[in-house]
Parts: structure tokens; sequence; C-alpha cells
């Protein structure tokens, strides 16, 4: 079976995108910020004996690379990681944006991507796939989506460069 690697999989796109590859036949880790969230997700997907989920916080480099071995030791080599993890943060103009959020939003949505990347790549299959979701904010500008438009198209320009590398 192939294996997947997914980050913040206990709801949203990410839940649906767990659903979905484990019904596909793949072996699935996968990690969520909160207990609460990982025991959910474990007592409504228990029959799923190729489902592994551990908490974990992206944006902290000790609990990726936690995550990322408890994937490794559970699955062996990664087929396709997808960093899908992130925090919204506010959405109120630059000058009332407040700083401890800011620093909120980029520690998740741009260290946490690079923390998961940087510790899975040595676990990655000849061939695998890395995919990093984001906002299209970075794409569509709109008003008072400062953080977010940032870290989306920051993505794409490290994306690039690691590409090339």
């Amino acid at each position: 079976m192939p294996n997947l690697v997914i980050t913040g999989g206990t709801k949203g796109i990410g839940r649906a995108v767990v659903e979905l590859f484990l019904k596909e036949g793949w072996n699935v880790c996968t990690c969520g910020r909160t207990e609460e969230g990982v025991k959910r997700l474990k007592e409504e997907l228990k029959g799923w004996k190729n489902l592994y989920v551990k908490v974990c916080d992206v944006g902290d480099r000790n609990s990726a690379k936690a995550f990322v071995e408890f994937c490794r030791e559970r699955l062996g080599d990664f087929d396709l990681l997808i960093n899908n993890a992130s925090v919204l943060g506010e959405r109120v103009p630059v000058e009332k944006y407040p700083e401890e959020v800011w620093e909120e939003v980029i520690r998740v949505n741009l260290n946490g991507v690079f923390y998961i990347t940087k510790y899975a790549l040595p676990y990655m299959k000849s061939g695998g796939v890395i995919i990093n979701l984001s906002s299209g904010a970075g794409k569509r500008p709109a008003p008072y989506w400062g953080a977010m438009r940032f870290q989306s198209s920051e993505w794409r320009v490290f994306l690039c460069s690691w590409r090339r590398s």
C-alpha cells in the first residue's frame, strides 16, 4: 500500500483527504493541533487499521520532527507528503494587526511547512510527491488578509528555489 503523510488531518480539507486516501487503500499518517481533535478523529475512524494519528504543533521544530519520525516508524518511506496544517489569523487592517497573531501565522504556516518538509525529505520514496496547500489569498489579494497573503506568496518563492536545488 502507498503511504501518505498529511498535516492538519483532523478537520476540514485535511480530514476529507484522510478519508479519501483511506478509502483508496493508502496507509495514512496525520496530525492535529489538539489532543481533543486527535481523539475525535481516532474515534470516528476507528475501523481503519492503516490510520496513524499524533498531536503535533507543526510550527515547533521538535514537535514537527517527532511527528515525521512517528510516521516513519509506522509507514516506512513516504509516497506523498501533503502540508495542510495552517492557522488563519485575523482579518484586520495592517496597522491594527496584532504582532503576536502575525508571528503565530508565520510560525505555523511558513515555518511549519519548512520543518515538516525538511524532516520528511530523507524518507520520501524516489518519485515521491510533496503538495503544499495554501490560501488563495496569495494570488487574489483581498482587504485585511495580510498574513495569509504574505505566507501564500512566500511559499511560491520557496518552492521555486527548492525545485531548482
